[in-house]
């Protein structure tokens, strides 16, 4: 599996100028960053951790579901399906689990 650099800049500076634009038009300024600024330090770590580890947690999970009917895959590829899709869950209708259902 080959790390494509190029790929993931340019998604991370389109995600970033998205989350700016986002921002920008949808919230009040001085309120967004009164919330910013007010912040639980020890919530936001704690929250921060279970965003990182929620995905590996997730592959394993489905690693054992896969084994179970028989069937063999590589924990990194379930990895990779589940990041892929990550995305897609914040949708209504949970979009990201018909999106890990279509080959």
């Amino acid at each position: 599996m080959s790390i494509n650099i190029k790929k993931i800049v340019t998604l991370a500076v389109f995600s970033v100028v998205f989350i700016i634009l986002l921002i920008q038009f949808t919230t009040q300024k001085s309120a967004f960053f009164n919330v910013l600024v007010n912040i639980n330090l020890a919530y936001f770590v704690i929250a921060i951790c279970i965003i990182i580890i929620s995905p590996p947690i997730n592959a394993l999970r489905w690693y054992f579901v896969i084994k179970i009917t028989g069937h063999k895959e590589n924990v990194f590829t379930l990895l990779r399906i589940i990041i892929s899709t990550w995305p897609l869950s914040i949708i209504p209708g949970r979009l990201g689990d018909f999106a890990r259902a279509v080959p």
